[in-house]
């Protein structure tokens, strides 16, 4: 079995690819956001500063698997890839232990299916909502209803956007002066 995980970014000077694949300690690690990386260790979201690739390699080791493969081996991409190569025996156990966990594959399906139908639930009454106040208040913005709705802006948007394609709703007039018209 094999994972992959892409990250967009490059890791930060002085960390090369090269040391990924060859070092399991960071100390002269440097960081694009100290504040930042503060604020998670004081929150407890994380424990300890530039562990995480040493547990990997570590785990990767105890359970029998392949060394993780960092790359692109080029300095011309921006990004960062890792490859796990996962013990097939351990990889079977996992599942095993999942599955027996939850019961079965067959409820882990039931169940998936039955939050993607809650989501869609969730986001049709989300559309209702938003309707339902561009009713009562034609003037009002996408700021307005978020904060009303206790929704991100950028959710809020999303929904719009989709509505107006779906044709429920229109913007009559000029973003700012202008008023919504709602469709049965």
């Amino acid at each position: 079995m094999v994972r992959q995980v892409v990250n967009t970014y490059r890791p930060v000077p002085p960390v090369t690819i090269a040391d990924l694949n060859d070092r399991d300690v960071f100390d002269d690690r440097q960081y694009l956001n100290d504040e930042l990386k503060d604020m998670f260790f004081k929150l407890d979201l994380i424990q300890s500063y530039g562990f995480g690739i040493r547990r990997a390699k570590k785990a990767m080791k105890d359970n029998g698997s392949p060394a993780l493969v960092y790359g692109p081996e080029n300095d011309t991409d921006d990004y960062t890839q890792v490859i796990a190569y996962i013990n097939a025996e351990f990889a079977k156990i996992q599942q095993e232990e999942q599955v027996k966990a939850s019961g079965s594959a067959q409820e882990i399906a039931q169940e998936v299916a039955q939050e993607i139908a809650q989501e869609k639930y969730d986001m049709d009454q989300i559309e209702d909502k938003i309707a339902n106040l561009m009713r009562e208040r034609p003037e009002i913005n996408r700021n307005e209803i978020a904060k009303i709705l206790g929704i991100t802006a950028d959710t809020i948007k999303y929904r719009i956007d989709k509505m107006r394609k779906e044709g429920r709703i229109e913007r009559q007039g000029s973003t700012k002066s202008g008023k919504w018209v709602v469709h049965n």
